[in-house]
């Protein structure tokens, strides 16, 4: 008798299996189509333009706009030789993208300032990995440690969790969440740290975030100094959006139009 149930038993648990495959993907399918993203109409080029993100003179500006690039060139170099005197000396830093390579870029860093002869920055820009080194590569040798930190100790659990495929239908946007990697990030990029950052751009110092509209497939660069140096109690989470790339809805920051960055 027991030979003859283990089979059948073997055979029932292969079915409840089989059901409950099927209604787990009956239902995921019927709650995507129920939760379908609800999105206003795509922002133009020129609507973008007139946007002002929280009323911040320079906040971002598009690559395309050489004009404006040369006018904060020059009110940077104002306010240095305001600071610093005239000089010809001028120092930059591009950091670039690749995920997790950009640990070899904070590397370089700490081992430049190990070297002794790291120089300051008077421009520093990120994209992707980069954004998030940029502002300690910014601030100096005074925070290499928090830049090793990041790029030593982290784990994926510190960068996504995984939604539930049923949850993430309903979501509509992703099958992870990126939360543990901003709370991780705004752990480090603390008010103190947001204050440095307008400090030094009120010496003529640029720190620069490139992002892409993907309504527009145009890249935007945000004037994270700017941002920081408006005092405004927004600026901080703003930051956090730009740094992780994060759709960017303008809604949240200024009336009448919406721009998704990422």
């Amino acid at each position: 008798m027991l030979r003859k149930l283990v089979p059948c038993w073997s055979r029932l648990r292969s079915l409840q299996a089989a059901l409950f495959l099927a209604t787990s993907v009956m239902a995921s399918c019927v709650l995507g189509g129920c939760a379908s993203l609800e999105r206003l109409p795509a922002v133009s080029y020129a609507q973008a333009r007139q946007t002002d993100i929280l009323d911040i003179p320079d906040a971002r500006f598009y690559v395309s706009e050489a004009k404006q690039m040369q006018d904060l060139a020059i009110k940077a170099a104002q306010r240095r030789n305001q600071t610093k005197g005239a000089s010809t000396g001028r120092y930059f830093l591009a950091i670039s993208g690749g995920g997790d390579d950009g640990a070899f870029g904070a590397g370089l860093l700490v081992g430049w300032s190990d070297r002794g002869d790291r120089p300051v920055f008077d421009v520093v820009t990120g994209v992707s990995t980069g954004s998030l080194s940029a502002p300690f590569a910014f601030l100096g040798q005074k925070y290499d440690a928090q830049l090793k930190e990041i790029y030593t100790q982290t784990t994926a659990n510190d960068i996504f969790v995984r939604r539930p495929i049923v949850f993430a239908a309903v979501a509509g946007d992703a099958v992870s969440d990126n939360t543990p990697l901003r709370n991780m990030i705004g752990h480090y990029l603390d008010q103190t740290m947001v204050q440095r950052i307008a400090e030094e751009y009120a010496k003529g110092r640029l720190l620069f975030i490139l992002t892409t509209n993907l309504d527009q497939g145009r890249p935007v660069i945000w004037n994270i100094g700017a941002i920081a140096a408006s005092n405004n109690p927004k600026a901080r989470d703003l930051i956090l959006d730009v740094l992780l790339a994060i759709r960017l809805d303008s809604r949240r920051f200024s009336a009448g139009h919406a721009e998704c960055s990422g």
